[in-house]
């Protein structure tokens, strides 16, 4: 049997943290779930407590793990708002 690969895609806001979690199939995404939770420890994307964000999200994947049977094997994050500033540079 083919092990299977599992990705996990999260997005660390000021106010929410939401988690994604899909299955990898022939280069196709098949989404298992998601969760949204309440955030704590970020302010404009900064970490300002590193305790109260580490039990968020040992929460939030200890649910999904308990709930799907999986873990991920990748994990994206994303981070974004007002604050964070983004440059494109075009090569000829």
């Amino acid at each position: 049997m083919k092990k299977r690969d599992y990705l996990g895609a999260l997005d660390l806001g000021s106010q929410t943290i939401t988690f994604l979690l899909a299955e990898v199939r022939n280069q196709h995404l098949n989404v298992l779930g998601h969760a949204k939770v309440a955030s704590k420890g970020i302010r404009k994307a900064s970490l300002t407590e590193p305790k109260a964000l580490t039990q968020v999200l040992s929460s939030l994947f200890e649910q999904l793990s308990k709930k799907y049977h999986v873990f991920p094997s990748q994990l994206y994050l994303s981070q974004s708002g007002n604050h964070m500033r983004n440059v494109q540079y075009e090569t000829t």
